[in-house]
């Protein structure tokens, strides 16, 4: 069955959590499918032709060993090492881009800048196979996590009932009559399994020691974070998830349509860029859970390069792994139909390895004397908000970024356009199905007014 959109894809995706009570139902004794929803997602969008095969973040016992000196640091930098206690615990970003020089975590430098010194630990993942910031005392390295969740899997065993298994083979005849492919869910199930049970173990374990009073994350719904919530649920820790990007009605890590209340899986407060976030996505939180942090990095960010001249001609193109070679294809054409347009082309950090294997309009494009592809982060993204007239892309918090630094801003006809389906609707964005419709768009009457702090608060509320 043929799957054209993400708003379809999410559609019977929600039908199907519906028909079979997937959020709820418990399989070894783990809601799996609250753990799974956001990889199952992204494995139904690449298989029916929605999304293209993502960059890759995810960490991997390949990754660990690969990274330098791993498992030494597995054990010099064990988040359990150590006897002593503290307030707080931070699992950050992985992906940390290079400010003024130093790799930093740009959605909780601001609360470590604010915490008081010796009373919290930073708790990191491999990105790409590195760790890239710094190694402050405070910070811990989930190395261990890595390789102990893939001895685990291939040491133990995952047995499901007779019951369990009609289930889930009945989930999987409808995800076949949905989708149109199958999932291999039961081996699904049971890595994920194996991987909670060694997860939770292990931050039960880390959360009696160091008994903080609060953890805060980014990206909840990350391989190793997920296990957490439920642990710290049990034992009466807040978890506080720091808003990393968009969420809308079709984010399946923050969508969650037919849930009243809270999950087991999922933390126990939100904090947001701005109050527009509260009700982009309906969150299985009350609203007394959800406040209005701010994003002090993008705030400072855009006063530092506010007074950069802005140049009418040049288009910068926000590029994300799903939708990489369809975009590409697009600024692609555009150079070629409009010569006198500077073309900047950003690369995701995760697409820069590969890009000339995967995207052969952009290396057409990189050869033509109206082109720039940025691949490194040597010049900051919001120095390009600053200078950039247009601004195109298609779904990623990169768009909001730079309209709210004065772009204005286009979204490809592609899919994920539905999460800014809000921004169309209310004229603040366009939404272009061709260069054509661009050329045409940009030339027209100009978007509706709005006011940027309703989406990134300067100060928290």
């Amino acid at each position: 069955m043929t799957t054209r959109s993400v708003r379809e894809l999410c559609e019977r995706f929600w039908q199907l959590e519906r028909e079979h009570g997937l959020l709820e139902h418990p399989v070894a004794g783990v809601r799996v499918w609250q753990l799974l929803r956001m990889p199952i997602y992204y494995r139904l969008a690449r298989a029916t032709g929605v999304f293209a095969e993502p960059h890759v973040e995810n960490e991997s016992l390949l990754d660990a060993i690969k990274a330098a000196g791993a498992l030494i640091t597995a054990v010099t930098r064990n988040p359990l090492r150590g006897d002593y206690q503290c307030e707080t615990l931070v699992f950050d970003h992985a992906r940390k881009p290079l400010v003024n020089g130093r790799h930093v975590d740009i959605y909780t430098q601001s609360l470590l800048e604010h915490l008081p010194p010796g009373s919290f630990d930073v708790l990191e993942s491999l990105y790409l196979g590195k760790h890239l910031a710094p190694p402050e005392p405070y910070r811990r390295y989930l190395d261990a996590v890595t390789i102990g969740t893939f001895m685990y899997h291939h040491t133990h065993r995952v047995r499901f009932t007779a019951e369990e298994r009609r289930w889930i083979a009945a989930v999987e005849k409808s995800v076949v009559s949905a989708f149109g492919t199958p999932l291999a869910l039961d081996a699904l199930f049971r890595r994920e399994i194996n991987h909670y049970r060694y997860c939770s173990a292990y931050y039960r374990g880390l959360l009696l020691k160091r008994r903080p009073r609060r953890i805060f994350v980014v990206v909840s719904y990350a391989f190793y974070k997920r296990p957490l919530f439920a642990v710290a649920r049990e034992l009466g820790i807040e978890t506080i998830e720091l808003q990393h990007g968009t969420m809308s009605p079709y984010h399946l890590g923050y969508s969650f349509p037919d849930t009243p209340g809270t999950l087991e899986h999922f933390p126990s407060a939100l904090h947001t860029f701005g109050e527009y976030w509260h009700t982009a996505a309906k969150l299985p939180l009350p609203p007394e859970r959800i406040h209005t942090q701010g994003f002090p990095h993008f705030t400072q960010q855009r006063e530092q390069f506010r007074t950069l001249p802005r140049r009418a001609n040049q288009v910068l193109f926000i590029s994300q792994g799903v939708i990489g070679a369809r975009l590409a294809e697009f600024a692609r054409a555009l150079a070629v139909a409009r010569p006198d347009l500077q073309v900047v082309y950003k690369l995701h950090p995760g697409e820069v390895d590969g890009w000339r294997a995967r995207y052969s309009s952009l290396v057409v494009a990189a050869s033509l004397p109206n082109v720039t592809v940025v691949e490194s982060g040597d010049k900051p993204l919001y120095a390009w908000f600053a200078e950039s007239a247009d601004l195109v892309g298609v779904f990623s918090t990169a768009l909001y970024e730079g309209l709210a630094c004065g772009c204005r801003t286009f979204i490809v006809d592609l899919p994920g356009r539905e999460y800014m389906q809000d921004l169309i609707d209310r004229r603040i964005v366009h939404l272009a199905g061709s260069v054509e419709d661009y050329l045409r768009l940009r030339e027209g009457p100009p978007l509706s007014v709005f006011d940027s702090e309703y989406f990134f608060a300067s100060t928290p509320t």
